[in-house]
């Protein structure tokens, strides 16, 4: 089969390898469609000597089952389904505690095992959900916006909350969808993009105001210490101390986004402690990926407007490339 290799510097490129084997609780799936997330750009980053360099990398995934192992009874061949990617432990103290997202011996499809950027992918039965009312493509967004419902979970605004986004990426534009459904209160995206402004607007967002420069300076300097709830989907440093300053007294900062590993961020912890704030991170996602599903299942979560690109396998450094610029792009896709 084809498939996209990764190695240990960040090289991509496509090659042959032997077709996925398969357990007795496997499946086996065509995939359909496979997104390309900010982690999968910066997987040389991780600090970890256990990687299969050269790996395989995509978690997004979604496709058809093909062949089943002969214990497999959840799902059957020509059933369309999505990739839940993170296989934990459950016994380690965090996943007994209810935090599987920070599971200590967690394996993750596509980091430390083959991952969706290939025609075929094989993975536990209990990893793979049902999807056929979906067309692959929108399925494969149920990963990120599992991500991002454990986000707004974890920050659990008012309805009448003052909301402010930073970062009209595929994170920040789920997160725009998702509190707009709950929140009757105004919600302010910012971004250096007009055109995922534009996005922003049809997505529900009261203002948008285009960003300037690498703290993301623009019109809401004047908006200082207004906002109950900021939302960070950048990881910028930078950002993330601009976003604190619009905090009202009381506030909550959630961190979304996901920062370089050597981020150092200049927050005053007297201004914290002084302001009452609070500072949320918001890592993953525990118990929320059946429930993603559910949300775009029922249809109340768009995607067309923020998968912007797809691309063949056979043009995956091209794709990878586009994904790593950000140019005019929101959410990148290979559909082999």
């Amino acid at each position: 089969m084809r498939a996209a290799l990764l190695d240990r510097n960040s090289d991509v490129s496509v090659t042959d390898l032997p077709e996925p084997s398969l357990g007795d609780k496997d499946v086996l799936i065509r995939v359909g469609a496979c997104g390309i997330c900010a982690s999968d750009l910066h997987v040389s980053e991780l600090k970890t000597g256990d990687l299969p360099y050269p790996l395989v990398p995509g978690h997004e995934v979604a496709g058809t089952v093909i062949l089943t192992g002969q214990a497999v009874r959840n799902v059957r061949p020509g059933e369309h389904v999505v990739v839940q990617p993170t296989i934990t432990c459950g016994a380690c103290r965090l996943c007994q505690r209810g935090h599987p997202n920070l599971c200590l011996d967690a394996q993750v499809i596509g980091l430390h095992r083959p991952g969706g950027f290939a025609q075929f992918l094989a993975v536990p039965s209990s990893h793979a959900y049902s999807s056929s009312s979906l067309a692959d493509d929108v399925a494969a967004c149920t990963e990120p916006l599992a991500c991002t419902l454990h986000g707004l979970r974890r920050l659990a605004p008012r309805p009448a909350d003052r909301t402010l986004v930073f970062g009209a990426g595929a994170m920040g534009l789920f997160f725009l969808q998702l509190v707009r459904q709950q929140s009757s209160g105004p919600i302010t995206v910012v971004d250096m993009q007009p055109q995922r402004l534009e996005v922003a607007r049809e997505l529900g967002a009261d203002q948008v105001i285009e960003a300037d420069g690498s703290r993301g300076e623009s019109g809401w300097q004047q908006q200082a210490h207004t906002f109950d709830c900021v939302v960070d989907a950048t990881g910028v440093p930078t950002v993330i101390e601009a976003a604190f300053s619009c905090l009202v007294p009381g506030g909550k900062l959630l961190l979304l986004g996901s920062p370089p590993t050597a981020a150092i961020v200049a927050v005053s912890p007297r201004q914290i402690q002084r302001q009452d704030a609070t500072v949320v991170g918001s890592y993953g996602y525990g118990h929320e990926f059946a429930a993603a599903l559910e949300l775009l299942q029922a249809g109340r979560i768009q995607t067309s407007p923020i998968v912007t690109h797809q691309f063949p396998l056979a043009d995956f450094p091209e794709a990878w490339e586009w994904a790593s610029s950000g140019r005019d792009c929101i959410k990148v896709q290979i559909v082999p």
